[in-house]
């Protein structure tokens, strides 16, 4: 939008204020004569429905007039008939006449043909039922054809039953003719409903006189109050009306609709009036801002345009020189003529700056990359030559794709480290080339992102350098730690296999033996030998240096003495509760000697021949650096004159070398705890494992 369009905008965002208050006033007033229309159409609906009270109040006199006559109240036909001819029935109703209790007409003032029955009419059963003045609903008179609204007024006996009926009919065009001849507004309606919906009075239009109220209407024959009402009546007139509903006007509706259109004729006019007055007024304003706009803004603007297409274009040399300085527009010219020379003085700095930047990308023995946000390669420095054995020139001209040398499996790394650099953080990979000439070298590229001064990407800058030298000193490590960990394999397999040797023998001397306690003490031998070795078969299995698990430690050496001294015997068992810990070789061997005597001893001492029991083994970290192993049977325990035998002794023994805490309770059986220290790790960290 130009700035001569933004002055006449404000020249009409200035006047709107003052046009919208005076539509609203307009507004305002036009809602406040609407409302007094619905008022006034209110007002003549009261004044209609009274009008017609008149009129029903008469036929209820006149009708009490003939119910008095002895021939009516005896049902005299001759003389009734006689009666009612020679009186003058006044209009607007047509006629009267007298009903028996059966509903049979008995004589009427106009002359009958016939036997005439009105018992199934309305009227009639209203004026039984109710036993007062009543009004019908609009028929069509059986004595002479006519559309009528009939009113009956019931005859009461001394006893209080009702014997008949005294009725008249009111004439709906003569009815109609009352409501003419008043002073009623132009354009406005009477209609005059009864209560089965059909229309008795409609002025003008009394061609609608018979026809069934409309369906957007008919729910003001429901109303139980007076009240207004909008719409489109049957002529294709909008109106505003007001009505008296059936409930609350003997059984009628009662409704005046003035014309929308003539009643708001004289508001909307002026309405009009102010609206042209305002816009020749705001056109006006318009004409003379759009002139004064072109020769004291758009002028200088042009200038200033031209300048600023100049400065863009590249010639660092333009400059507005607007004459008068002292204006927004002249200051604003001086204004561009100082970033002029700052945009001049910046460019040079510019340069000097980049020529910096190629200077070093050239002479360092890396690949300096740089790509835009869309990963698009803007510059690569010459180093790429000599490592990738591709032309650099190709690359950043997009005649070579850099990426198809890179190994297929190396491929994911390379471009997730891309993407994490193209979402703003750093990130580095390590991946594989192949050359031109099928040699193969390691790469090492680390991207991160470049941004501009408020934060938003817009570069993605890449140093990769060759790192296959270290790659293949790496790959010399590997292989001399697999080396010494298969040589260390080994070490524990002939280690594992020469106890077993050594175990072996002490079997076969043991079984030579004569002496018990001697053979007993050989076989215990075997088994503490038996458990160093379930050591070194573990960490043969396992290929570990300096650890290992000593939950998988003890549960091999409990299964191994389980077979050796339970067997097939079912009636001692053993339970293990023991979590996995990763411990030091020196601390293992002692807490399996330790563990290694103590469920031998519950094995072989704490049960009868022929008793059942059960012995558990539990391991489990009790602190962030201590474990506890406990060693419970449920068997006889310690006699009172038992002293301590040389297990425990051993066993002590090898606490104090482990620095260990030793709780001996024989309570139901012999329990024996032994706490000591164990490497610190996260909580959480060790798992049980039951057998």
């Amino acid at each position: 939008m130009s700035l001569v369009a933004r002055v006449l905008l404000l020249v009409v965002l200035a006047a709107a204020p003052a046009f919208a208050l005076h539509v609203f006033k307009d507004l305002e007033q036009r809602r406040a004569s609407e409302e007094r229309i619905h008022d006034e159409a209110l007002r003549l609906a009261g004044f209609a429905a009274a009008e017609l009270d008149k009129s029903l109040e008469g036929a209820r006199i006149f009708l009490e007039a003939i119910a008095t006559l002895p021939a009516v109240r005896g049902f005299d036909p001759a003389g009734c008939a006689t009666y009612l001819e020679a009186m003058k029935v006044p209009l607007p109703f047509r006629g009267a006449f007298v009903v028996d209790a059966d509903g049979r007409i008995v004589c009427s003032s106009r002359p009958l043909s016939g036997t005439i029955s009105v018992a199934d009419r309305s009227y009639f059963q209203r004026a039984v039922d109710m036993r007062e003045f009543a009004v019908g609903e609009a028929v069509v008179s059986r004595i002479d054809g006519v559309l009528s609204l009939p009113v009956a007024l019931p005859l009461l006996g001394a006893d209080g039953a009702v014997r008949g009926v005294v009725a008249m009919s009111l004439d709906a065009a003569s009815l109609e003719e009352s409501f003419a001849d008043k002073a009623w507004p132009p354009g406005g309606s009477i209609s005059i409903v009864d209560r089965a919906g059909t229309i008795v009075v409609r002025w003008p239009n009394p061609e609608l006189v018979g026809q069934k109220l409309s369906e957007p209407f008919r729910w003001m024959l429901e109303a139980t109050e007076q009240g207004t009402t909008t719409g489109t009546g049957p002529d294709g007139i909008e109106r505003i009306g007001g009505f008296l509903p059936p409930a609350i006007n003997n059984g009628l509706l009662v409704s005046v609709a003035l014309s929308r259109a003539d009643a708001m004729a004289t508001i909307d006019h002026a309405l009009r009036r102010d609206l042209l007055l305002l816009g020749a007024a705001t056109g006006l304003a318009l004409l003379a801002a759009g002139l004064g706009g072109w020769y004291f803004i758009r002028r200088p603007v042009q200038r200033l345009h031209a300048a600023a297409s100049r400065l863009a274009g590249g010639d660092l040399t333009a400059r507005v020189d607007t004459p008068d300085r002292q204006s927004e527009l002249g200051r604003l010219g001086a204004a561009f003529d100082g970033m002029a020379e700052a945009v001049a003085a910046r460019e040079l700095a510019l340069q000097r700056s980049e020529e910096l930047f190629r200077q070093f990308a050239e002479n360092v023995p890396e690949v300096v990359w740089v790509e835009d946000a869309s990963g698009r390669t803007e510059y690569v420095g010459p180093a790429f030559d000599a490592i990738w054995g591709l032309s650099a020139e190709d690359v950043r001209t997009g005649r070579v794709n850099w990426k198809d040398a890179v190994e297929p499996a190396d491929r994911d790394v390379l471009e997730a480290a891309l993407a994490q650099a193209r979402q703003g953080r750093p990130a580095s990979a390590e991946y594989r080339i192949t050359r031109p000439d099928g040699s193969v070298r390691w790469l090492h590229s680390t991207a991160f992102p470049i941004h501009d001064l408020d934060g938003s990407l817009v570069r993605i800058g890449r140093v990769s350098r060759d790192v296959s030298a270290r790659r293949a000193l790496e790959e010399e490590r590997l292989q001399a730690l697999r080396q010494r960990d298969l040589l260390f394999s080994e070490l524990n397999h002939r280690i594992k296999n020469n106890l077993q040797i050594v175990r072996a023998f002490l079997v076969l001397q043991g079984g030579r033996l004569e002496d018990p306690a001697a053979r007993e003490a050989l076989t215990a031998a075997s088994q503490r030998i038996g458990a160093v070795g379930e050591l070194h078969a573990l960490l043969y299995r396992d290929g570990e240096i300096g650890g290992l698990d000593l939950g998988a430690y003890l549960r091999a050496i409990c299964a191994s003495l389980e077979q050796a001294l339970i067997g097939s015997d079912s009636r001692v068992g053993l339970h293990m509760e023991i979590a996995s810990l990763r411990v030091d070789m020196d601390r293992a061997v002692l807490v399996g000697l330790i563990a290694s005597e103590l469920v031998t001893n519950s094995l072989k001492y704490a049960y009868p021949p022929g008793s059942a029991g059960r012995v558990h083994v539990r391991l489990e970290r009790i602190g962030p650096d201590r474990a506890l192993l406990r060693v419970a049977d449920d068997g006889r325990g310690l006699g009172e004159d038992t002293t301590e035998g040389f297990g425990l002794r051993v066993i002590r023994m090898l606490a104090r070398q482990l620095e260990a805490e030793v709780a001996v309770r024989n309570d139901g059986g012999l329990t024996v705890d032994v706490a000591f220290s164990v490497p610190h790790t996260a909580p959480g960290s060790d798992e049980r494992v039951a057998a």
